[in-house]
């Protein structure tokens, strides 16, 4: 049966071979090459490509691949004048190959037909322009399922290798695939797919991104089960398999029927569009609440924040020190005036950093860390782990912790400053690391900020100190017009304590602790304990 579940009978089909054991003038074939080559680059291939398969091809027009009484390998041919086939085969195998001519057509869309998966990185740039292709091969990186690892990533790296010298791209990033509720791969012959645009306009645009990309590192397929939600009481229509192979019969639409109000819709489905001006039952999924719900929360503490940002002043909360040029130690300010901003370049006088409240220490450290685990995760293309760290910090340190503990220095007129100036540096570095997951309200929380504290920083440079590195976080200046103009956050580590994150962790412990116990005896907040 094929995906869509239709009964087929077998037929016997003209098949003919392309083997990897075909010697050319070397005494060596091209997977031998290739696997040297390999080797010799430091990628580790598995034994299986050692064992590898003939590729077959459907002999539709009499395409032949022969070998001659040297073992030379040829192919056969309808023209000998056809340049742009001759020049293609030439390339797939063996640039000095010998074709003969036999009666045959469409030889060009077989070729592109049955070998795009090797010569994929070399085709798409369009091979024999001399011009193009050193600029655009190799390439940086390969996204892919890891279901044509073999089928594709490994033939193109072989046949890059052989023809081109050079493995077709650097970095090959291996995602899951997304199968429906039944652990079916979507397809249209299916009819299982699901409509991102119905997702999108149940959830935004962000969450749906946000949490696909949390699948992003998942060693597993995923499933993503869905439902319809019923236009008339929002409640949610489990999907059967019945309702993906349902298609229109006798003119009318298939509907679902709600188990909660008792009537009845059309839905999405890949088969049909729902009639103009009825009610739709749209595709939704539980699992993109992950999404929103933490859409909601950035969006909830950001403006929280933002509320309490009246009468932000821009200010130093660290000076780097001026021993040499490359000094990133830093002191905390306390003895200038909240509202008196020091001279660019001037050297204040600085007292130990544990002047700043703890909260803010334990905050800033915690962001430093944060931003140099996201930004490694990134570079190793793993964005589930990059999601979680951001979701945790965000979630938990910065909403549930350090907002709730400044909330009394931000109705202190004596106190605020401070407090405001760091909140908008943490925000600032927030908001910048989480813009590939969520551009859209990042950019609409930058645009904000910007209105109310453009200029933003801890960090005043001094003349000893050197040029400030425009993606360093701490360094106070004027933020970018836009956050995909804003560079990639550079957190000092020298704001890192580890001793202060592990008496916060038993604090925080213990807070949770008196909490549990007062909600297990029900216990008063006002009654001591």
């Amino acid at each position: 049966a094929t995906n869509s579940g239709i009964t087929i009978e077998a037929a016997l089909t003209r098949l003919g071979f392309f083997t990897s054991k075909y010697n050319y003038n070397d005494d060596r074939n091209w997977l031998d090459y290739g696997l040297e080559s390999v080797e010799i680059t430091g990628i580790q291939i598995t034994n299986a490509l050692q064992e590898f398969i003939p590729w077959s091809i459907v002999i539709e027009n009499q395409v032949l691949p022969v070998a001659d009484e040297n073992g030379v390998l040829a192919i056969a041919v309808s023209d000998s004048s056809d340049a742009e086939v001759l020049d293609k085969l030439r390339f797939i195998l063996n640039r000095k190959m010998k074709f003969q001519i036999a009666d045959s057509s469409a030889i060009a869309a077989a070729i592109e037909k049955h070998y795009s998966e090797p010569t994929e990185s070399v085709d798409s740039i369009l091979w024999g322009q001399n011009e193009v292709l050193p600029y655009f091969y190799p390439g940086n990186v390969l996204v892919t399922s890891r279901d044509i690892i073999t089928l594709w990533v490994a033939r193109m790296v072989l046949t890059g290798l052989y023809n081109m010298g050079d493995v077709p791209f650097r970095h090959v990033c291996i995602h899951p695939k997304i199968l429906d509720g039944f652990g079916q791969t979507m397809s249209k012959s299916k009819g299982n797919g699901v409509d991102p645009l119905d997702l999108i306009d149940k959830y935004g645009t962000d969450a749906v991104r946000f949490t696909i990309a949390s699948f992003a590192g998942e060693t597993q397929d995923v499933r993503l089960p869905v439902g319809y939600e019923c236009p008339h009481c929002g409640h949610v229509i489990p999907q059967t398999l019945e309702h993906q192979k349902a298609v229109p019969g006798g003119g009318a639409k298939p509907r679902v029927k709600c188990a909660k109000c008792k009537q009845s819709a059309q839905y999405s489905s890949p088969w049909f569009e729902p009639d103009a001006g009825e009610p739709v039952a749209r595709v939704v999924s539980e699992r993109f609440e992950y999404g929103r719900n933490f859409c909601n929360k950035l969006w909830n503490a950001a403006r929280f924040a933002m509320m309490n940002l009246e009468g932000y002043t821009p200010g130093p909360v660290f000076t780097l020190e001026v021993s040499s040029p490359s000094a990133t130690a830093v002191s905390a300010v306390s003895n200038a005036s909240p509202t008196t901003e020091p001279q660019h370049g001037s050297q204040s006088r600085g007292t130990q950093t544990s002047d700043l409240k703890l909260e803010d220490q334990w905050i800033l450290s915690r962001l430093s860390h944060t931003a140099g685990e996201v930004t490694s995760m990134l570079g190793r293309y793993r964005f589930d782990e990059a999601t979680r760290i951001l979701r945790d910090f965000v979630w938990n340190e910065f909403c549930d912790w350090y907002l709730e503990m400044i909330k009394p220095r931000l109705r202190d007129e004596a106190l605020k400053p401070i407090a405001q100036r760091v909140l908008v540096s943490v925000l600032d570095t927030i908001v910048r690391l989480l813009h590939p997951f969520a551009p859209f309200i990042t950019e609409e929380l930058w645009q904000r900020l910007n209105e109310i504290a453009p200029v933003r920083g801890l960090v005043d440079r001094t003349p000893t100190s050197g040029q400030s590195n425009s993606s360093d976080v701490g360094v106070r200046a004027t933020a970018a017009p836009s956050v995909m103009l804003a560079p990639w956050p550079d957190v000092p580590t020298s704001w890192q304590n580890r001793d202060l994150e592990r008496r916060f962790e038993r604090l925080q412990e213990t807070i949770v602790a008196v909490r549990n116990v007062r909600a297990l005896y029900n216990i008063a907040p006002n009654t001591p304990i």
